[in-house]
């Protein structure tokens, strides 16, 4: 397949109810600044049940260095 088919396969599967869905699952996980890593990992599993190659992110926060997160970064092969 060429990238155009690929995206046009992948386009076609954003569907608004599954956005919404995601947008309320997201909404249900309490977080704050800098302590998301249970959506941080609700988000890996998500993108990976879709095929993603998903590795986490470590991210150290700007102003204090001894607060740390982590995120969700996923590649689509």
């Amino acid at each position: 397949m060429d990238q155009k088919t690929d995206y046009a396969r992948i386009f076609g599967e954003v569907k608004d109810e599954r956005v919404l869905q995601l947008e309320q699952a997201l909404l249900r996980i309490p977080s704050s600044s800098f302590q998301e890593g249970e959506i941080a990992d609700f988000l890996a599993g998500w993108l990976s049940d879709l095929g993603c190659e998903v590795q986490m992110m470590h991210v150290v926060h700007p102003h204090l260095p001894d607060k740390k997160s982590r995120q969700p970064v996923a590649r689509l092969r």
